[in-house]
């Protein structure tokens, strides 16, 4: 069978690396270790033989043998003296539900090598007694024994995540994810950063994800010489800021320097990135300075390697270097209070520019500085007051050292806070000196996470959307990214500039939870740091995905998804143990990416890449973006649109939906004033008396309500929308005495947010028959839309080309943009007259509207000539200023009908490649194309231009 499952014909044939002969059905499809792994004990070396669909008994895999190769271009001898491992049987393969067939062969430790990396090749043969063979398809394949002492797994495998409280998983990643075609009218980005210590114990390797997943990918971190690790501390006095500090003496770096604090990931390490460069003292020990001299894009190992070997697949991905974050942030508030600290900083940036380089260019295209926290502090606790001063100060240095060596294409981001607190230390001039239209800074990642841990006094939500990420009187602060990114706007940033955060991970804590979907309502919290994967209390998603979320992301090993329907978060809970985390899912992922699509945002990014689950979160963003999944090697696009509309256990389908649809509630009510009492949240939509009391509302409980900006709710006297009514479009502490007693349905509905942004006026241009009305309109995220209305001498009049403007501007399509005259019930529809039809659009939204200099200056009528076979039509081009060109149209018996030679002569005219002259049939987007027809192809060109047809 083919990859689809189809039998295939009685012929030999290799596809895939699998060799078919005489009608096989059956098929090796993949070689793999257990858990996709390829690394394993040399003790417990287990190889799964997979077919990945098994129709008939006689199908199945009756004899399996296994042979290595240390290249996987090379054969080895195939013979039973040769083979590491046979296996062999009726009953040797089992079969699950789905189809899949699989084989388990351990492989003895006598026939293995520690730490030698070879390849598999295997034989087979089925029930039908037909023998065939498989070969590995690509270099990255390989597998290797590793001493028993360096098992990472074990802790894994005996980790018991029912029953657990404490202790560490120590799990390794599940990366994964889907190639994409990207929709061409989306300009949304989609990034993420990766982390040096990645390849460790978590085994992650880039070249695991599709190249074209990610738009944007942030290498964190380098450090900065100098490092003190904390306020009032010395240099090199805590282990990383010891790292930072030999690293900045073997390589002769000043303070302020930037520099990698792990030559040997950054730079060495072959299982991450192989050149096969032949001068290998370049991968040995601590890096020199003249080690670093010889080091380039061609010779480097370890991450970097990794990062140019992604760059030269997809050379629109744009790479970052980050430097800084929440243990390497001390420096900052000198380094920037300095002018010549400063300058060795951007020094520094800039040689690494120039050193590493793909395509002329260099590497990374963007810096980020991840300066944790300006006027804040981080994990040092150093700040001072004139941080925030001294940090645009910093990159108006950088900028501008960068501008004087030609790298005015570099992009400057930064990561930054996502609290109230860490927003205003940074303070609004400061803000919108760096996030401003015209500001330092291309683009902002919002770290809208960590809003919630276990060093809160409750249990919350990490990384909310909307919402409320804890109880009032946490000490953290009630926050949200929509909250945070309100603010940062008011402060003056160009929110185009602004990429959201997603958390790959989650944190957790321990308590009791007394109802479904209300964390904040939980007693007999604890201190106990509960089980993490590599540190306490944090539960990595491809760990938390793997082991605790199940194959339907409801729940598995004790743990349930639940959803807080009132901030429209999700997290997993154990009733059994009162373990709880708060993590980012597929469809908080999928919202986020809405929300920024739908608010004019750059993006979304996630921390980190190599947390992700087999690519369920980066899948779910590009799909809401709108790009296409092509299917990874772990889901399909169905199953990744699935997993974004996977609500908790404690939802309604119909609480599921609203939540889907709409993002979060629209409107709150109130048993009592100043918005007391038990609260109700609600969605756009009606609600009945009988659906109000079904929630608890009864038509004496309306004492205040909450209304989203940009929504209006509607309170009606009787239960079926009928009596007197009364509309609320902010919030109102108390509805009135009346309204109280009164209210018995309700309906909340979204604003008109169209304006008026441009009136057609027809006095405002004076076309004649068969000229072009040109028409842009570019929304607010700045995509451009061009559009063509050709009009004949009908539309010419002022009260009629108005019209045609608007029905063309309507049959484009443009999201949320209409033309034409606007009635009571919001309806708009264009109309005969100068003055009545208006472009309505979000504010923001530009529309211009003129005369084209192309016009019709001839139709070919098909009746004009009437040509036999053999004819010659010569065309006549004479542009205004005297240039003429002869253009001769030999025409067929097929071309003489009427509706065919108007098409023949438009297209010789097309070839002749006079300047702006085509012939056809013009479109809305202003494209001409030759068209089948007696009477609907023209010549367009400028005014001036004659055009004349002959018979010879």
């Amino acid at each position: 069978m083919d990859r689809m499952g189809k039998k295939v014909a009685s012929f030999l044939f290799i596809t895939s690396g699998v060799l078919f002969v005489n009608g096989a059905a059956a098929e090796i499809s993949a070689v793999q270790g257990v858990s996709n792994a390829q690394e394993m004990p040399i003790h417990d070396f287990n190889i799964e033989v997979i077919d990945w669909f098994v129709s008939a008994e006689q199908e199945q895999l009756q004899e399996i043998c296994l042979y290595k190769s240390d290249n996987w271009e090379v054969r080895p001898e195939m013979t039973a003296e040769n083979a590491l491992v046979c296996a062999q049987g009726a009953d040797i393969m089992g079969v699950d539900e789905t189809g899949a067939g699989k084989v388990t062969l351990t492989v003895p430790e006598s026939q293995l090598t520690v730490n030698e990396t070879f390849y598999l090749f295997a034989t087979a043969r089925d029930g039908h007694n037909t023998n065939f063979e498989y070969s590995p398809s690509a270099g990255w394949a390989w597998f290797k024994a590793v001493a028993s002492e360096q098992e990472e797994g074990k802790e894994s495998a005996d980790f018991n995540y029912d029953t657990s409280v404490s202790g560490l998983t120590k799990q390794k990643s599940a990366a994964d994810s889907s190639p994409i075609v990207k929709n061409s009218g989306n300009t949304l980005k989609t990034g993420g950063y990766l982390s040096d210590w990645a390849q460790y114990e978590r085994k992650f390797q880039l070249s695991d994800i599709a190249p074209s997943s990610y738009d944007e990918v942030i290498y964190s971190f380098f450090g900065i010489c100098g490092d003190r690790a904390t306020a009032g501390g010395t240099v090199g006095s805590t282990e990383k800021s010891k790292l930072v500090q030999l690293s900045c003496e073997s390589l002769g770096k000043p303070e302020g320097a930037v520099v990698s604090l792990d030559h040997w990931g950054s730079f060495q390490t072959a299982g991450a990135f192989d050149p096969g460069y032949q001068h290998s003292d370049l991968y040995e020990g601590q890096l020199t300075q003249e080690k670093w001299q010889r080091l380039n894009a061609d010779n480097v190992r370890g991450l970097f390697g990794e990062l140019i070997k992604l760059k030269r697949e997809n050379t629109q991905v744009d790479i970052g270097l980050s430097i800084g974050g929440w243990t390497l942030s001390e420096p900052y508030h000198r380094v920037a209070a300095s002018p010549e600290l400063s300058q060795n900083f951007a020094n520094s940036l800039i040689e690494l520019l120039d050193k590493f380089t793909v395509g002329n260019r260099p590497l990374f295209t963007s810096l980020d500085i991840d300066w944790e926290f300006p006027g804040h502090g981080g994990e040092s606790g150093a700040f001072t007051p004139e941080d925030g001063d001294n940090f645009v100060a910093l990159l108006r240095v950088l900028r501008n050292t960068l501008d004087d060596n030609d790298y005015q294409d570099i992009q400057i981001s930064s990561a930054v806070g996502a609290t109230t607190a860490y927003i205003e230390a940074i303070g609004r001039d400061n803000y919108k000196a760096l996030g401003g239209s015209d500001g330092l800074l291309d683009k902002i990642y919002l770290m809208n996470y960590d809003y919630w841990g276990s060093f809160d006094i409750g249990l919350g939500h990490q990384s909310n959307l909307f919402g409320q990420s804890v109880i009032a009187s946490s000490l953290t602060g009630v926050n949200s990214a929509d909250k945070a990114i309100k603010l940062l706007t008011s402060y003056g940033v160009d929110k185009s500039k602004i990429m959201l955060g997603v958390a790959n991970y989650a944190r957790g804590k321990q308590g009791k939870l007394l109802v479904d979907g209300k964390p904040f309502e939980a007693t007999d919290i604890t201190k106990t740091n509960v089980f993490g994967t590599h540190e306490d209390t944090v539960v990595e998603g491809y760990d938390l995905f793997g082991n605790m979320a199940g194959q339907d992301l409801r729940g598995d090993n004790g743990f349930n998804l639940y959803t807080d329907y009132d901030n429209n978060a999700d997290y997993y809970y154990n009733k059994n143990t009162g373990v709880y985390y708060s993590i980012d899912t597929p469809r908080t992922a999928a919202m986020k990416a809405k929300y920024a699509k739908d608010n004019g945002l750059r993006g979304t990014f996630v921390w980190t890449i190599e947390q992700d689950y087999k690519g369920i979160t980066i899948d779910s963003m590009n799909q809401a973006y709108g790009n296409e999944l092509l299917g990874s090697n772990s889901f399909s696009p169905t199953q990744i649109q699935s997993f974004t509309e996977t609500c908790g256990v404690n939802l309604t389908h119909t609480e599921c939906t609203a939540l889907l649809s709409q993002g979060g509630p629209t409107v709150y009510l109130y048993e009592d004033g100043d918005f007391g009492g038990y609260e109700i949240p609600l969605f756009e939509g009606e609600y009945t008396q009988s659906e109000l009391m079904a929630l608890g509302m009864h038509n004496d409980d309306l004492s205040s309500i909450r209304v989203r900006e940009g929504y209006t709710a509607r309170i009606y006297e009787n239960g079926d929308f009928s009596g007197w009514s009364k509309e609320f479009t902010q919030d109102t502490p108390w509805v009135g005495d009346f309204e109280n007693n009164k209210t018995s349905s309700i309906k909340i509905m979204k604003n008109n947010t169209l304006t008026k942004v441009k009136l057609i006026a027809g006095e405002s241009l004076k076309p004649v028959g068969g000229e072009v009305v040109k028409v842009k309109v570019q929304e607010t995220d700045g995509l451009v839309h061009d559009i063509s209305v050709p009009l004949s001498e009908y539309w010419t009049r002022s009260y009629r080309w108005p019209m045609a403007v608007a029905k063309a501007i309507n049959a484009v399509g443009i999201e949320n943009v209409q033309a034409g005259e606007m009635n009571s019930a919001g309806n708009v529809s264009p109309i005969a007259s100068a003055w009545r039809n208006f472009v309505y659009a979000p504010n923001g939204t530009s529309v211009s509207i003129e005369l084209s200099s192309v016009t019709k200056v001839k139709t070919i009528v098909g009746g004009e000539l009437n040509p036999v076979g053999g004819d010659i039509i010569e065309v006549k081009v004479q542009k205004a200023d005297g240039v003429i060109h002869d253009i001769s149209v030999p025409v067929s018996e097929y071309w003489t009908r009427s509706y065919r030679w108007p098409m023949a002569v438009a297209k010789a005219i097309n070839a002749a490649g006079i300047e702006n002259v085509q012939a056809g049939e013009m479109n809305s987007a202003g494209n001409v194309s030759p068209i089948a027809s007696a009477w609907r192809n023209f010549v367009y060109a400028p005014n001036g231009t004659s055009v004349s047809l002959a018979l010879k």
